[in-house]
């Protein structure tokens, strides 16, 4: 059987986010720990509303995601489903956000949108300079500066 932490590499898509509710989502699990989420999945989407994370497993249901590779991490419950997987948001009563659920199925190479390729290497490529910068502040005392957002 296939454990969930090899099930979600790959793209997915997932309900859109905002503005862009009419139209699903893609989002993106890399072995190397790097998840990119596009809010849309036909419309080239603009890099500001784009989240570029890191990620890691708790546990068997558990993801930590980061902003950073060293970042606070902030967690989501994620179970397999007869047609892909669901990540869970248990809600924030400090917030008074609601618990919600995400369903994704599998983004089929043919579904993927013109833009899929050149966006994944615009992103890792952001990260990369993330990283680089906040390396480099460290080795220097500097604090570290807000992430970059496109």
């Amino acid at each position: 059987m296939t454990s969930l932490a090899e099930l979600i590499l790959g793209p997915w898509f997932t309900s859109g986010i905002d503005e862009a509710a009419r139209e699903d989502g893609l989002i993106v699990f890399r072995p190397d720990g790097i998840c990119i989420q596009f809010p849309t999945s036909q419309t080239r989407p603009d890099l500001a509303p784009t989240f570029r994370l890191y990620y890691t497993w708790e546990d068997e249901e558990t993801l930590l995601y980061r902003l950073s590779p060293k970042g606070t991490p902030w967690t989501r419950k994620v179970k397999q489903t007869e047609f892909g997987w669901t990540m869970i948001y248990e809600g924030n009563s400090a917030t008074g956000s609601d618990p919600r659920s995400f369903p994704f199925r599998r983004a089929n190479p043919d579904e993927l949108p013109p833009w899929y390729d050149e966006m994944i290497e615009i992103c890792i490529g952001m990260l990369e300079r993330r990283a680089k910068k906040e390396a480099e502040q460290a080795g220097t005392g500097q604090p570290p500066t807000r992430p970059e957002l496109g």
